[in-house]
């Protein structure tokens, strides 16, 4: 008995000599204590042992029911105020917008059904995967046979017709998810692109799409429409102009990389400057050569002439 006692008193109580000034999450079994601690460890210790024992008491005022397993008690449910704030590394995502059809579903409450992996096919009287390169969709092109009809062209092949069908509901397709995208962002298609879902015959433009339409047709031809007659009232659309890049040698092209290096290389120079002043003085130079080019002229010597003649020429010039 003597040792007993003795076991029992070196338990600390299981009421702390502690103020209770915890934060309880008890959905999810937290307590959180924001008093500043030093950094004694025996004192850490006893306080980490002083919140065990309270977030522990906590629990057992939790109601409770008797289970085979034992008794168990009740988490309460987690609120707003009881949860636990804890900061996130990175923003909440946003909510990702619905489509069009998406939102024509939820109007009409169609409900989303999973679609069975396999589709009975009628040719070859079996089950056969709904995708995949085995699908009845990929069979018909493997076919040796295919069937036409009659306003099809006998001289067409029905093989890549049927490729060519695919790869454009393909790409309608993607331009229906850019679409979605484009709307999702609260924006539209940029003008001149034409609505897919509506008939060839209902196709109708607005004044941005005729606008884009009249700016891209201007530009179509060779010459940018330079030399196209234009129709009363219309707006000549400017287009930007190219530098031309004059042709240039590999010694060349060397110097004028020397050159920039070096000046480049200088302490206390500013590296654009240097090179715009070197860009600078190269189409100078070029320009002066062109001048030369076109003012030379290779004056005969004629009747009364006064320039330097060929031999045997008629005018005052050296023989």
């Amino acid at each position: 008995m003597a040792s007993i006692e003795v076991a029992a008193s070196s338990f600390k109580s299981a009421i702390p000599d502690k103020e209770d000034n915890l934060t309880y999450d008890m959905h999810n079994l937290i307590a959180t204590d924001i008093t500043p601690l030093d950094n004694d460890p025996k004192k850490i210790l006893e306080t980490a042992r002083d919140n065990t024992q309270l977030l522990v008491n906590q629990i057992f005022s939790l109601p409770f029911s008797k289970t085979d397993s034992g008794v168990a008690v009740t988490l309460p449910e987690v609120t707003a105020k009881s949860a636990l704030q804890l900061p996130r590394m990175m923003p909440l995502p946003k909510e990702k917008p619905k489509t069009r059809w998406e939102k024509f579903a939820e109007s009409k409450n169609i409900q989303k059904q999973k679609r069975g992996r396999l589709v009975w096919d009628d040719m070859t009287n079996d089950w056969v995967p709904r995708y995949g390169s085995k699908s009845a969709k990929n069979q018909e092109l493997k076919a040796p046979i295919m069937e036409m009809k009659a306003s099809d062209d006998p001289n067409e092949d029905p093989w890549s017709k049927k490729r060519k069908e695919r790869a454009l509901a393909k790409a309608k397709q993607k331009m229906r998810e850019v679409r979605n995208v484009v709307e999702g962002a609260g924006e539209k298609l940029p003008t001149g692109v034409a609505n897919l879902n509506a008939d060839v015959q209902n196709r109708k433009k607005g004044k941005d799409n005729l606008k884009e339409a009249s700016r891209r047709a201007q530009i179509s031809t060779a010459s940018y429409g330079r030399f196209d007659k234009e129709a009363r009232g219309e707006k000549k659309e400017t287009q930007p102009k190219k530098r031309k890049v004059a042709p240039m040698s590999a010694n060349t092209e060397k110097e004028r990389n020397s050159k920039i290096l070096s000046r480049i290389a200088k302490p206390d120079v500013d590296a654009s400057a240097a090179a715009n002043a070197v860009i600078f003085d190269e189409e100078k130079q070029r320009s002066v050569e062109k001048g030369k080019k076109t003012n030379k002229k290779d004056f005969k010597g004629g009747k009364g002439g006064k320039g330097i003649g060929k031999k045997g020429g008629k005018g005052k010039g050296k023989k």
